[in-house]
């Protein structure tokens, strides 16, 4: 396409440009023709009777001479020829000239092309030759000749650009596409499956750095889902493994058990034990939708005192075996506004993982104030400063020595939930080996607008002392 389009381009400039050189050429001989003429005329008119004389002129001396002339009267009486005209007559124009100078081209007597200029000047009155009709002709071998050096030049000149702009363009799109080889050969690189890898395709091209950027935010997207979905699947798999396992611990010794009142004790454990399955499950759903960006928190009114004591409750049985001591600080009521299944997930992982990773016989700080974040501290000695930034990913594991000790998700996921819900969650280790869990960035709620008439939450109590169980 391109030299075919070139080549036409070409063509057109040079037909033009052929036509243009053509006329040029025709105007200065024309011109020189012209000039001749105007001075035979003259001559001719100034010597009636000795209009011969005109062939005197150096120009039409030889017959060898390029040049040739004719002076004719109104009755077509031939006056004067040059000699170099050899006695044959000059070949007229086919229209009648009335005046103006004529001009064309015609065969000469010496058989050469040549082009020819011819006038009628009419005479005065009493001049028994009425008017003068004189053709002056030269040759134009020279200038055809000219004319098809330039013709075979332009040729040349059209063919060596089409040829060479073809090669240059050639050259320039295999280098100007060199970029999307480049980019080829990386995405051929990168595994769906494999581990994730940066997209960076490096510099490109102004033409192609926006899509390049956008197929690296897509190649982003589908690293995302996939992890999701990876992260999803462990999730579900870790965290339904330990109520699995107590429903069917529990099923098992109701099914030993020979009274009545046995079994139901094992069926109501049974029942709380799918109740919190069910949480988890709900919770992992509704966290993988909001990574997702399928669906978005559902804020509402939520007692973030009375959540606390209600995770500090469901943990009692292993904050009794382990002997554990809880000192909380809990104000009456704090009410803020956030997603209430998100929030009792983060706080109960949070809670979790101070319990079941704490020294036995230790102290657990739970604090949490009117304004401010809730501060949940607990005896970590197996940690060292390194392992800090590391809790927050998924089974990242720092053995405890707790018999309850296992692949940490709890805080993976509670910093997940965190991102989620727009609080900030940030883990810290003090000198005295204080792993302190902060939340913060609530959405306070002021009391009046908390409460209706019909609330059936009632306020809990404001705890500032050290419980043992």
């Amino acid at each position: 396409m391109l030299a075919i389009g070139l080549g036409l381009t070409l063509a057109v400039g040079f037909l033009v440009l052929r036509e243009i050189v053509h006329t040029q050429m025709l105007m200065v001989a024309t011109t020189r023709l012209e000039s001749r003429m105007r001075a035979i005329t003259d001559y001719a008119e100034a010597h009636p009777g000795e209009e011969f004389q005109a062939d005197r002129l150096l120009e039409f001396r030889t017959q060898a001479h390029q040049d040739y002339f004719e002076i004719w009267d109104s009755g077509g009486r031939l006056l004067a020829r040059s000699a170099s005209s050899g006695g044959k007559d000059l070949p007229r124009p086919s229209a009648n000239v009335t005046g103006e100078t004529t001009s064309y081209e015609l065969l000469l007597p010496d058989g050469h092309r040549g082009i020819a200029v011819m006038s009628r000047t009419q005479l005065p009155s009493g001049d028994p030759r009425g008017h003068l009709q004189t053709v002056v002709a030269g040759e134009i071998e020279a200038l055809k000749s000219l004319e098809s050096q330039v013709d075979r030049a332009l040729l040349l000149i059209a063919v060596f650009c089409v040829v060479g702009g073809v090669m240059s363009v050639r050259f320039a799109l295999e280098f100007g596409l060199h970029p999307l080889a480049r980019l080829d050969d990386k995405l051929a690189a990168i595994d769906p499956d494999g581990p994730r890898v940066d997209p960076d395709f490096g510099r490109m091209p102004r033409e192609l750095a926006v899509p390049a950027k956008r197929m690296a935010s897509l190649l982003n997207r589908v690293f995302d889902s996939r992890d999701r979905e990876r992260r999803f699947t462990r999730s579900v798999a870790h965290e339904l493994r330990t109520p699995l396992a107590e429903m069917r611990m529990i099923a098992d010794v109701g099914a030993m058990s020979d009274s009545v009142e046995g079994t139901k004790a094992a069926l109501l454990e049974i029942s709380a034990a799918t109740m919190e399955l069910q949480e988890i499950i709900d919770t992992l759903l509704s966290l993988a939708r909001y990574e997702s960006g399928q669906e978005q928190p559902q804020t509402e009114p939520v007692e973030l005192a009375g959540e606390v004591r209600h995770q500090l409750a469901a943990f009692a049985t292993s904050i009794r075996q382990r002997s554990l001591r809880i000192n909380c600080d809990l104000p009456q009521e704090r009410w803020i506004v956030t997603d209430t299944g998100l929030v009792r997930r983060l706080i109960a992982n949070l809670v979790g993982n101070a319990v079941s990773h704490s020294p036995p016989g230790s102290v657990v700080w739970v604090a949490l104030r009117a304004s401010g974040p809730l501060r949940i501290s607990n005896v970590a000695p197996h940690l060292e400063a390194a392992d800090v930034p590391r809790l927050g990913e998924r089974f990242y594991r720092v053995d405890s020595g707790s018999i309850h000790d296992h692949v940490g998700l709890g805080l993976a996921l509670a910093g997940a939930i965190a991102g989620v819900t727009q609080l900030q969650l940030t883990l810290q280790l003090d000198e005295a080996k204080h792993l302190v869990a902060t939340l913060g960035g609530f959405h306070d709620l002021p009391l009046g607008a908390a409460h209706g008439p019909h609330d059936p939450l009632s306020p809990g109590t404001k705890d500032r002392s050290v419980v043992a169980s």
